[in-house]
């Protein structure tokens, strides 16, 4: 249910992009659309946001989360992969920008992937399922 749960979550940030959601009144539509960011380094492992890239550098800054998403208590983020290779630190942001939508799928704003970003869930250390992201912003359940 949680991988289910982060694939709605990616397809509501694509969404929030699509639909050219604002985060506030005052800030407008943000200039790199709207993202999810995972963190693995985070203690708890389990959780992850969506946030509004307001100034374009495909990472989430201060001021740009607009919602954490706790997986529920029994699931954490066991290893984040970005283009086979496991990421070093796990943080990587996957970004949505209309119209087409560009996707980018980045653990800075500048080492971005070029075929996709796999989210690897474990449920008590054992049972392990994955997302994944492609380049194109399709994101699909992955079974071990």
């Amino acid at each position: 249910m949680a991988a289910y749960k982060l694939i709605s979550d990616i397809r509501k940030a694509q969404e929030y992009a699509l639909g050219l959601k604002e985060l506030n009144p005052t800030d407008g539509f943000p200039l790199g659309g709207w993202g999810v960011f995972f963190d693995k380094s985070n203690p708890a492992k389990n959780k992850y946001t969506i946030f509004a890239d307001l100034d374009n550098d495909k990472i989430m800054d201060a001021g740009e989360s607009s919602s954490e998403i706790y997986i529920q208590s029994n699931i954490v983020i066991q290893n984040i992969n970005m283009d086979e290779a496991v990421m070093p630190g796990n943080r990587v942001y996957a970004t949505f920008l209309p119209p087409d939508p560009t996707v980018s799928l980045c653990r800075n704003g500048s080492l971005c992937a070029t075929t996709n970003i796999e989210i690897k869930l474990s449920q008590d250390g054992t049972s392990v399922v994955g997302v994944k992201i492609n380049k194109n912003g399709l994101a699909e359940i992955i079974n071990y």
